[in-house]
């Protein structure tokens, strides 16, 4: 159970890294430092930009989100990739197999 919170833990930290870091990056030449700070800490900030501003706001938003979910996706073949590196013969997971003579309960 803890390697599962570990793991969302560590996934929910690498999605917002890319998130942030790709927003701040497209966004430095369209909004403002101040305007971008709002932003980074809170999209509904958004409300106060110009129309024009927010679609450009709003599809760099997408293409960010975009890019975390690509990442993400690729992490989670990765375990699939895992999960088949572990099975042995007879569809037995390595981890579940006991020795003769070795009680398990």
């Amino acid at each position: 159970m803890q390697f599962r919170f570990l793991g969302g833990a560590i996934g929910l930290a690498i999605a917002s890294n890319i998130l942030n870091g790709r927003l701040a990056h497209h966004l430095h030449g369209v909004l403002t430092s101040h305007e971008l700070h709002l932003f980074l800490e809170n999209v509904k900030s958004i409300e106060h930009l110009s129309p024009h501003l927010q679609k450009q706001v709003k599809d760099i938003f997408a293409g960010s989100y975009s890019t975390q979910m690509r990442v993400m996706i690729g992490f989670a073949a990765a375990q699939i990739l895992a999960i088949f590196l572990i099975i042995k013969r007879g569809r037995q997971l390595a981890a579940g197999k006991t020795h003769p003579g070795v009680s398990s309960g």
